[in-house]
């Protein structure tokens, strides 16, 4: 799948893309029970490799584990293993619900304003999301009259194959699991080159979804990035990254 040109291990962009977009309409069609079960083994490779996924980051960032910097370790934790635990797991309370009786997650609170105006606060939903962020509140704001839907994301999206650019700051995939459990999309993960080593063990966490064709991570410069983007099977792409990266891809 890959070629070098005798320095660099050069991805073949075209047969990577083909090979997941193909699988988009079953994973789309994947009944809920069946991604419970993906989510579950990403949990579960989660925690088996929560210290590797950790230090991998300490290291890159140039500390050693274990050692006197123990702020880049905590750090490393958290926008880690601790981040993407936090979004498996809302993810399979969410998809427990789908499979036992099709509902959704309640609101925490819900109060009305003057008029009539419904309010709903969605976070903090438990002890965890309070503890994990303290002082942090997501609330809807409805318009007068209205009581919104829920869930017509998780029904109504067409799916799709899209394009993930990794951040450089934070390595927990947060936004592949968006994609792939919310909005029902194969993914493309394309790594930040700042830590993009940490793709060993993200190969080891979703090895699940890799193995089953819906999932593909690698890394690679700006000119990857531009490939990828301008596959006709590419249906939407998210960017992390600073204005000069932005600017260069798309225009």
């Amino acid at each position: 799948e890959e070629s070098s040109n005798g320095k660099n291990v050069i991805p073949n962009v075209k047969l990577i893309i083909a090979n997941v977009s193909k699988n988009k309409a079953k994973w789309k069609g994947l009944a809920y029970g069946a991604k419970l079960t993906y989510l579950k083994s990403i949990q579960s490779n989660l925690e088996r490799y929560a210290k590797e996924f950790t230090d991998s980051q300490i290291k890159f960032r140039g500390a050693i584990p274990g050692g006197p910097t123990f702020n880049v370790e905590g750090a490393a934790w958290f926008t880690g293993p601790i981040f993407l635990g936090t979004a498996v797991q809302t993810l399979i309370d969410t998809y427990n619900l789908l499979v036992k009786n099709g509902s959704y997650p309640r609101a925490a609170k819900e109060r009305q304003r003057f008029g009539g105006q419904v309010i709903k606060t969605v976070f903090p939903r438990c002890v965890r999301d309070k503890m994990l962020y303290p002082g942090f509140t997501a609330e809807i704001w409805f318009e007068k009259g209205a009581q919104g839907t829920q869930g017509h994301i998780y029904e109504k999206s067409e799916g799709g194959c899209c394009a993930v650019f990794g951040a450089g700051n934070y390595e927990a995939p947060i936004d592949v699991m968006t994609k792939m459990f919310v909005e029902n999309k194969v993914v493309i993960f394309k790594q930040n080159p700042v830590n993009e080593v940490v793709g060993v063990v993200l190969k080891k966490i979703f090895k699940d979804l890799i193995e089953d064709g819906y999932l593909y991570i690698f890394g690679g410069s700006n000119d990857v990035g531009k490939k990828i983007l301008s596959h006709p099977d590419i249906t939407d792409a998210v960017l992390t990254g600073g204005k000069n990266t932005y600017n260069w891809i798309v225009w």
